[in-house]
């Protein structure tokens, strides 16, 4: 019987065994390679990245080890993942059947947690690896804590020491085990207090070592974005909407209170714990930070269901429902690893038919570019210039800080030009197939061929162009502050600056944005909502060829910790 979590995750999660990598998984991937070429073992390892995470044992030994055994085979990375998952679901029957005293209990909470729709992700793509590493760690601790305040031994209580140390290189949300340890163990308070040095003494030291950004994707806000953010994980847990979400959640919430349950009360508040981390980054709010609260939400709700007679009438068909969506998703992210690996094959190969030559590509849609193109996993095998052409650069959809990806593509003059000198090959992806276009495409960029100047403002090669209030450069942007200039030295009839803002703001009141050279004003813009890309154009007079542009903003802000006064973020400044 305890194994039955265990069967229906096989049943549910097998094809993920033959998924491929994508996504981040080939930056991780590229560690390897790294150092010694700018990156010592000790940055790999150890230096903040991903968003100001230091995950070493997650994400950095995880890939590096993997990397070194397996190479580009995906199958072993995938098994690390089951076999960590299979533990977890086991942990979890323990525990549980301890807190509710029943394996009935257990069993059916273990599996409605892992076949859940927002585990799907987690256990197909690797590099959500910590997510199920960090569930595991979390419930050896627990599981280790319970042991040790039944028995009074002090090895068990070693044993949590160095299971704990260990998960803050696993994933950041491990600081919040000595709350659960409290949950689990009131009664064992004193020792649950001493882990909270630890957890206080990670928390100073990450906010110090990599403090998260205020600005962004991953910004960290407490402020009156909380509620909403709460509902909108609680409608992915309960998967329901409107009048049927209130009552379910009605319902758990009165049968905690009818019953005083503590089993329930301690999903509950597993739940809420571990969910508390995520509701501090309201612009990514995502169903795979779920993983481990929902450990705790299957419990309480499980507990609350089993105490009704024939609670199985409501349990199997639910259960059933939601393995068959996840094992739908599973099909779709395997089916979608296929793409990028058959789009690095195909890569691959014309990179040996046409040896040192730029290869541009173009038919990459959203979906491919992101699982296969933004982190540029062709240097994996051996490519050092391959592009988008600049047609698909600009058909892409703009994502949140990533509204401009001319840096993925190259021009169409300079396109055309390698082509037409026979130093680059241009490839079509065709479904499965990567067809050269060569002659046909560069034919068709010629006829829209414009004279254009883009000045990527977060390039080190430009950066003498700059001057007055300009911070350092970060991905592909730089903020400016109140006041910005920018050296133009191409003649044109346009100008067009591109860029964003976030929510934070304009909360107060919009801004106003003026460009203006040193002879007249050339436009002003309202900036009143952050939630799409800044993209201003104006017209330039005539004969205008060298100039200085201004960039001035009426006023500037300060976002949480950031000690910087913020204006706009600008990726580039284009005359054509």
């Amino acid at each position: 019987m305890p194994l039955l979590p265990v069967l229906l995750f096989f049943v549910v999660y097998w094809p993920a065994l033959g998924a491929w990598f994508q996504r981040d998984d080939f930056a991780w991937l590229s560690l390897s390679q790294r150092i010694g070429s700018g990156l010592t073992l000790t940055d790999a390892l150890f230096a903040p990245m991903a968003q100001g995470t230091v995950r070493t044992i997650s994400e950095r030994l995880f890939f590096l080890v993997g990397r070194w055994l397996f190479d580009l085979n995906a199958v072993p990375f995938h098994i690390a993942v089951f076999l960590t998952h299979i533990v977890s679901l086991l942990l979890a029957v323990w525990l549980f059947t301890r807190l509710a005293g029943s394996r009935w209990v257990a069993v059916v909470a273990a599996s409605v947690w892992t076949v859940h729709v927002c585990l799907y992700w987690p256990l197909t793509w690797v590099s959500a690896y910590n997510q199920v590493l960090c569930a595991g760690v979390l419930l050896g601790s627990t599981a280790l804590f319970l042991r040790y305040t039944e028995t009074g031994r002090r090895g068990l209580l070693a044993g949590v020491w160095v299971l704990f140390v260990l998960g803050f290189g696993v994933n950041e949300l491990n600081i919040v085990f000595p709350v659960l340890a409290l949950l689990i163990a009131p009664r064992a308070w004193r020792a649950a207090l001493w882990l909270f040095v630890p957890s206080v003494g990670f928390y100073l030291l990450h906010d110090r070592w990599a403090p998260k950004s205020a600005v962004g994707v991953y910004a960290v806000a407490l402020d009156a974005r909380l509620p909403s953010t709460f509902l909108e994980y609680w409608g992915l847990c309960i998967g329901l909407s409107g009048p049927l979400l209130a009552l379910v959640s009605a319902l758990l919430v009165a049968g905690f209170a009818g019953r005083r349950d503590r089993v329930i009360g301690f999903g509950l508040g597993w739940f809420f714990v571990t969910l508390g981390p995520f509701l501090l980054v309201p612009n990514h709010v995502s169903d795979y930070y779920l993983f481990v609260p929902l450990l705790g939400l299957a419990l309480a709700f499980t507990q609350l269901v089993c105490s009704v007679r024939y609670a199985w009438v409501l349990i199997v068909p639910l259960v059933v429902f939601q393995a068959l969506q996840s094992h739908r998703l599973v099909l779709q992210v395997v089916a979608e690893s296929d793409q990028a690996s058959t789009f690095l094959l195909g890569l691959a190969e014309a990179g040996r038919r046409h040896p040192g030559k730029t290869l541009y590509v173009t038919g990459v849609s959203d979906v491919l570019f992101w699982n296969s193109f933004h982190d540029r996993p062709f240097y994996l095998i051996g490519l050092n210039r391959v592009f988008l052409t600049p047609d698909n650069a600009a058909a892409l959809t703009p994502a949140m800080e990533k509204s401009d990806y001319s840096d993925y593509s190259q021009s169409a003059g300079v396109v055309v030009r390698e082509a037409d000198n026979h130093r680059a090959a241009i490839f079509e992806v065709r479904g499965p197939r990567m067809v050269n276009v060569t002659a046909a495409k560069a034919d068709e960029l010629r006829r829209h061929i414009s004279v254009s100047a883009t000045i990527d403002v977060a390039s080190s090669a430009n950066a003498h162009l700059l001057g007055g209030q300009w911070y350092e450069a970060e991905n592909n942007y730089r903020w400016i502050g109140q006041r910005a200039t920018v050296r133009i030295s191409a003649p044109g009839q346009v100008l067009t600056i591109q860029g964003f803002c976030v929510a934070e703001q304009v909360k107060g009141r919009p801004f106003v944005l003026t460009l203006s050279t040193d002879e007249s004003v050339l436009a002003r813009h309202t900036v009143s909502d952050c939630a799409k890309p800044i993209r201003i154009s104006a017209p330039l007079p005539p004969n205008q060829g060298r100039f200085l542009l201004g960039i001035n903003l009426d006023h500037t802000v300060r976002i949480g910790k950031d000690a910087r006064d913020l204006g706009i973020a600008i990726e580039s400044v284009t005359v054509r």
